[in-house]
């Protein structure tokens, strides 16, 4: 069996034809359109456990119950860092604006007659959000509240940036925003790691909305707390509010600084090892903004 991400390109590269490469136990196509420009470019493999390629139901956190095929996480990773490889290569080089790596499409290969039972998949390329109404009276309430809730639109637009770049599984661009939120509230303006913990930790509506959202992800997703223990594990830690929150700060610095030399980190820096992280601290986020704003909001029910 092999196994292909396909994602489109933005590019003015021109191709007389589609053209196809073999490097070891990889294969690179690059798929011109009808004006021979560059449109698709496509990394395929040799799957070496196919017993991962299967299929069965779950819960995702936003779209509820789907049916899920079933993959290799480390090789889809590596696909994905091939694909970031080359738009780095051809950006540089020729020019390239981008690779969509963020909304691949996936082809599963069947070769031999055990694999005939798998059939391809394509994963959506795009997410798509679900319809929200909205009625004359949420509108003139919104309008109402604005000048009160003013203090919190740069807050609102990290907010939007960490959902739109979580929707699109840019899962380190939404943890960077979220965390974003969470500094500009409520670190009083400290830097160091330490002083940022203490402030967040000072704070009683921070530690208790930590536990509003483990308590809210235990129920929609435990997959998350799961992946997050066994992180705090590898550091002989567990996972509770305080730990949380130090593990908070310390991806934050962990992303704030790259060294090219550093192998270990450039292997950390895929998107899908920060979904666990990013899906709890943009909950966290949420929580926080509208804590923020019912105070700034008076109470006329009273």
């Amino acid at each position: 069996m092999r196994f292909a991400l396909v994602c489109d390109v933005e590019s003015s590269i021109q191709l007389a034809g589609e053209v196809v490469i073999k490097l070891g136990d990889r294969e690179y196509s690059f798929i011109p359109d009808g004006t021979n420009t560059l449109q698709k470019i496509k990394v395929t493999a040799e799957v070496a456990r196919t017993e991962l390629f299967t299929s069965g139901s779950l819960h995702h956190p936003t779209l509820g119950p789907t049916f899920a095929m079933g993959r290799d996480g480390q090789l889809h990773e590596a696909l994905i860092h091939e694909l970031q490889e080359l738009e780095s290569l051809l950006a540089f080089s020729f020019l390239l604006n981008k690779i969509h790596w963020e909304h691949p499409r996936e082809e599963r290969i069947a070769e031999r007659p055990e694999e005939r039972g798998f059939k391809f998949h394509f994963v959506p390329g795009e997410y798509k959000e679900v319809r929200i109404p909205i009625t004359e009276a949420d509108l003139t309430s919104l309008l109402n509240n604005k000048k009160l809730l003013s203090p919190l639109t740069v807050v609102k637009s990290f907010w939007r940036e960490a959902r739109n770049a979580y929707n699109a599984s840019r899962y380190i661009s939404a943890f960077v925003n979220a965390f974003f939120i969470l500094e500009g509230l409520y670190a009083n303006g400290k830097f160091s790691k330490k002083d940022i913990c203490r402030e967040f930790l000072d704070y009683p509506p921070f530690v208790t909305s930590i536990a509003r959202v483990f308590a809210m992800v235990q129920q929609e997703c435990p997959e998350h707390l799961d992946k997050l223990s066994k992180v705090l594990e590898q550091r002989g830690k567990t996972l509770d509010v305080t730990e949380f929150t130090t593990l908070l700060v310390d991806t934050r610095a962990e992303l704030s600084h790259f060294i090219a030399r550093d192998i270990r980190k450039r292997e950390r820096l895929f998107e899908e090892s920060y979904w666990s992280i990013s899906f709890v601290c943009l909950r966290l986020a949420t929580i926080l903004i509208e804590h923020e704003s019912d105070l700034l909001i008076p109470d006329t029910t009273t």
